[in-house]
């Protein structure tokens, strides 16, 4: 039965007192859910978990429109060896323990301290990522990770190297003089006009580099030697001597015959070469050693010690080529590089290794990342078969996932039948591989069955002997973020590119009836895909519309057994009709409960008092995608709802008590129906008294925020 709403609900305050917050004008709230302060101060007002490595944090009202809560989901700064076990209360359990951990950048705060065994160049302990030999003289040295990105190994690497090189002063035909004063001193005589003369001054053996620079003086004592050429045949060479000092760069790539001679054409001269060095300045630098930087326990004080080593310096990979850098990493050259590893023991399933690689080709022998050594009768491999990545360990499981000449981050779990190879963050499950044990002797860069070798660079390369399923995504966003690897949205720290979600909407009343949802599955978005939900452009919690929930079951005692005083004020956006905001229901029973939602493109309240009695309240028909401010009342007798401040119709209620035991933010709950939200809910305040005289003045405060009407 309808009724006058002036005579039902009484007369409206209609102004807001300047400067009061909604619980100011309306307190004793049963309780108040906001992204912004319902209070006047800056309340903690949601707790959310980042998408990328399911931790949690909580955040203020000021903290979300201020940006910190998008900028904690859009990172996932911890690194590797840094990272917790996930707990309830996010990653506050104990460090994961990697078996082995190599990197060319640090993997975190409890990176291994060693000490630099075998160097040359004496160093103190440190935390160090690899040991490189320099190729011109066999010096060794170990380097931090930082020492590898400011050019410290570079400088090692290519410092000046000045090699004596013995004479030859034969003068090579007739028409040539040459007396040797010292080793970095000749007088030439070219006494014949002849077209073809070559002066040789050095045949001489020199050791390893590729780029080098010959710097002399020039002096011409007597005739013309303006035509006077630099001259090598293999590799080309021919470059002008000037009068006065000369500087003259060249690449040498034979390790054992270098010749340097000089070109006179047809003229006749006598000059003096004086100062003559000849200097590598493009050497290469070979990995000896990639560190272990993992540590054994709990409290990162005991290296692991599993370190990658190549003795052979002809099997070593490159970190420095022709004095720079390798792009990308270390780099294997697909021919006899490969690093070895001795674990001690075997390591049995189930396992995980998590790699940064790049290849140089997507020829199938060329790309062995990982295998055993020695034919133990263990092995666990990964590599490429056909075009795709594999695992094997007893059996072989084939990936979808193509090996390309991108940079890639390849996670593989070796768990039997559950396996997963998973590139760039995309997973593929369910692989079989069987249930061999990553040998005790293993090598990266390497297949002992075909005797092949990987060709590429590799930049990351760490073992865990246990499953880091519920742990990948954790591993992968920090790796991703660090070599900008474009992983899938919603796990992206790189691309600022995840989501957050809600796991606890902190009651404002003061009452502590916070609305809560463990299940991570369940869990409303606040943050999607990096960017927070807005609506009306202000934070907002978004609803799936398959099964996010937030729960305050402890709101539904308070109404329980009342003469069904309720009243509620809402800010809601719906992105499709025949869906519930939010219910106060009975689990028990489906006689009882009471309900806001949009049902037939309307906004309706709905009272259920039994099975005989119900009182439905409709709006007028509204548009999807857009906010609208409901309130939503009961005062025993009379249901009442108002749309953006408009009446929307009364009913007249039965009497009587009624039980509840669940309220829902995002659902109706009865037994085990459900109708889930699919849009977002920005505001949801409830009060167990009567606001009709609030109304217009807590209406007024919600707008003047949202700007709805």
């Amino acid at each position: 039965m309808h009724v006058s709403l002036d005579s039902a609900l009484g007369r409206q305050r209609r102004l807001n007192s300047v400067g009061e917050s909604v619980l100011q004008i309306a307190p004793n709230a049963a309780a108040a859910y906001s992204l912004r302060s319902l209070t006047g101060g800056d309340p903690t007002v949601v707790r959310v978990r980042r998408g990328s490595d399911n931790h949690e944090q909580d955040f203020t009202a000021s903290e979300v429109s201020a940006g910190a809560l998008t900028s904690f989901v859009n990172a996932q700064v911890v690194a590797p060896l840094d990272i917790q076990a996930l707990e309830a209360d996010g990653r506050t359990g104990d460090f994961l323990i990697a078996k082995a951990a190599y990197s060319l950048r640090s993997l975190g705060t409890r990176q291994a301290t060693l000490a630099a065994t075998g160097d040359t160049v004496a160093r103190a302990d440190g935390k160090y990522v690899c040991q490189v030999r320099r190729a011109s003289d066999d010096t060794i040295k170990s380097f931090t990770a930082d020492e590898v990105t400011d050019g410290t190994l570079v400088s090692f690497v290519t410092e000046s190297f000045q090699k004596t090189l013995s004479v030859q002063g034969d003068g090579q035909d007739s028409t040539w003089d040459v007396t040797v004063v010292d080793n970095s001193n000749y007088t030439i005589d070219c006494n014949n006009n002849t077209s073809t003369k070559f002066c040789r001054l050095i045949n001489s053996s020199i050791n390893g580099g590729t780029k080098y620079r010959a710097d002399f003086d020039f002096t011409t004592n007597s005739g013309d030697a303006s035509n006077l050429k630099l001259n090598r045949s293999s590799p080309f060479l021919f470059k002008n001597i000037v009068e006065g000092s000369n500087s003259i760069e060249f690449d040498f790539t034979e390790s054992t015959l270098f010749m340097f001679r000089i070109s006179a054409g047809s003229n006749v001269f006598n000059a003096t070469i004086s100062n003559l060095t000849v200097t590598a300045i493009g050497n290469d630098g070979h990995v000896k050693t990639w560190y272990d930087q993992s540590v054994t326990n709990q409290a990162g004080d005991t290296a692991t010690g599993n370190h990658a080593t190549q003795a052979t310096a002809a099997s070593q990979p490159k970190i420095v080529s022709a004095g720079a850098l390798v792009t990308g990493g270390i780099d294997f050259d697909g021919t006899a590089n490969r690093l070895e590893i001795d674990f001690g023991s075997n390591l049995s399933q189930p396992n995980s290794i998590v790699m940064v690689h790049q290849s140089s080709t997507t020829v199938d022998v060329k790309n062995e990342f990982f295998d055993e050594l020695g034919a133990t009768g263990q092995r666990t491999l990964l590599d490429q078969s056909s075009t795709n990545y594999r695992i094997f360990a007893g059996s072989s499981a084939t990936t979808n996932l193509a090996v390309d000449t991108n940079k890639n981050l390849i996670t593989a779990i070796y768990n039997g039948a559950s396996s997963i190879v998973a590139k760039n963050g995309t997973a593929q499950s369910g692989l079989n591989g069987n249930t061999q044990s990553i040998s005790s002797t293993s090598a990266i860069g390497f297949s002992e069955s075909t005797a092949a070798y990987y060709q590429g660079a590799m930049q990351e390369f760490i073992v865990y002997n246990s499953d880091q399923t519920d742990n990948r995504t954790a591993i992968e966003a920090n790796i991703g973020e660090a070599y900008s690897i474009d992983l899938p949205s919603g796990v992206d720290p790189g691309f600022d590119q995840v989501d957050g979600f809600v796991e606890t909407w902190y009651d404002q009343s003061g009452n502590g009836r916070d609305a809560t949802q463990a299940t991570a599955g369940s869990q409303p978005k606040i943050v999607d895909e990096g960017a927070l939900v807005t609506s009306s452009g202000l934070a907002s919690i978004e609803f799936d519309g398959t099964d996010d929930t937030l729960i305050a079951d402890s709101v539904a005692s308070v109404f329980s057994g009342t003469d069904k005083i309720w009243s509620h004020f809402s800010v809601t956006e719906f992105n499709s009709s025949a869906v519930i905001a939010a219910s106060l229901g009975n689990s028990s029973t489906s006689s009882q409960f009471i309900y806001s939602g949009l049902i037939s493109s309307k906004y309706r309240f709905y009272v259920r008092e039994s099975f005989s009695s119900e009182s439905i309240i409709n709006s007028g028909t509204l548009s999807l995608n857009t906010p609208y401010l409901n309130h939503s009342t009961t005062n025993g007798a009379t249901q009442a709802q108002f749309v953006n401040s408009n009446a929307a119709g009364t009913n007249s209620l039965d009497t009587g008590a009624m039980t509840f035991n669940q309220f829902t933010l995002g659902a109706f709950r009865i037994t085990t129906t459900s109708t889930f939200m699919d849009g977002s809910i920005s505001e949801f305040i409830i009060h167990n008294t009567d606001q009709s005289s609030n109304r217009t003045a807590i209406e007024s405060n919600i707008n003047s925020h949202y700007s709805i009407f």
